[in-house]
């Protein structure tokens, strides 16, 4: 298994970044550590040289089992990032910022990339309604960045599902952890789209997204696109849940409790592993 290592910036590690690497292989069901692989002097040598980790001699019935990399930086605490049932064929590219998920992002943000808004309603109208938005230089309040940070993960999510740049139309509100807007979609987008999605029972859907009765859920681990509509498909409340199933209600309760959001620096990592590339970076710093 080749893993190659970038960090927030989609860039290669710089070798003073990292002290140790090591990675493990852990049961299917347990989630109990079975395998613990620590890269020698000389193979974390190459590690820091090539960016990448080559797993070898991995036994037969570790494919399909949860494996998890774990990194001590040189500064700071150690970070863990974990895939579910990769194969021993596989090559993954994985953002490793080197830092722990509740470290603040809003003073890592980094410039906006290149942003063309012209072909975009949802860009379009997102800086239209909310020009407290539009990446500037000057410091962007921490509640703006996080609201900025949601609209682009998602409109990222939408175009990987959908393939194109129209499904939202109109941006009506920028939330800290979804979007209300209206939308051209269609029952046959949610069949046809690259992941597969479940119908979310009207009573399950009723207390989070409130006149939004028609709900359907992204049939993926973690990062999981939530689309719920209006009963006539013209708007929608549209939000990315870090985990699905039992994951997600222990998510629910916790922003509940402590009225917290979805934090998007996760979902960014989320949707890095997906191959899903949002148009702004993280500092690794």
């Amino acid at each position: 298994m080749l893993i190659k290592l970038v960090n927030g910036e989609r860039k290669k590690w710089h070798p003073s970044d990292v002290e140790q690497l090591w990675v493990e292989v852990r049961d299917l069901f347990s989630n109990r550590k079975v395998i613990e692989v620590r890269l020698r002097e000389d193979k974390w040598q190459a590690v820091q040289e090539s960016g990448s980790v080559q797993l070898e001699d991995l036994p037969e019935w570790a494919d399909g089992h949860p494996l998890s990399l774990l990194v001590k930086p040189t500064r700071g605490s150690g970070y863990r990032d974990v895939w579910k049932y990769p194969l021993r064929s596989d090559s993954v590219s994985v953002c490793m910022m080197l830092k722990e998920v509740n470290t603040p992002l809003f003073s890592s943000l980094q410039a906006v990339l290149p942003l063309t808004s012209a072909d975009n309603p949802l860009l379009a109208s997102l800086f239209e309604v909310h020009p407290e938005l539009v990446p500037r230089p000057t410091r962007m309040s921490k509640v703006d960045q996080t609201r900025l940070c949601c609209a682009l993960n998602i409109e990222a999510k939408l175009h990987h599902l959908f393939g194109r740049n129209d499904v939202v139309t109109q941006i009506e509100e920028a939330r800290r952890d979804r979007i209300i807007c209206k939308v051209n979609l269609h029952p046959e987008d949610i069949e046809n789209a690259k992941s597969d999605f479940s119908k979310v029972p009207a009573w399950a859907n009723r207390v989070l997204h409130e006149g939004f009765p028609v709900s359907f859920k992204e049939k993926v681990p973690e990062g999981s696109l939530q689309v719920s509509l209006t009963e006539d498909w013209k708007r929608a409340d549209i939000d990315i849940d870090l985990f699905t199933m039992v994951g997600h209600f222990g998510e629910v309760l916790r922003n509940r409790i402590t009225d917290q959001k979805t934090d998007p620096q996760v979902v960014y990592r989320q949707l890095f592993d997906q191959g899903i590339h949002p148009l702004y970076t993280l500092s690794s710093e």
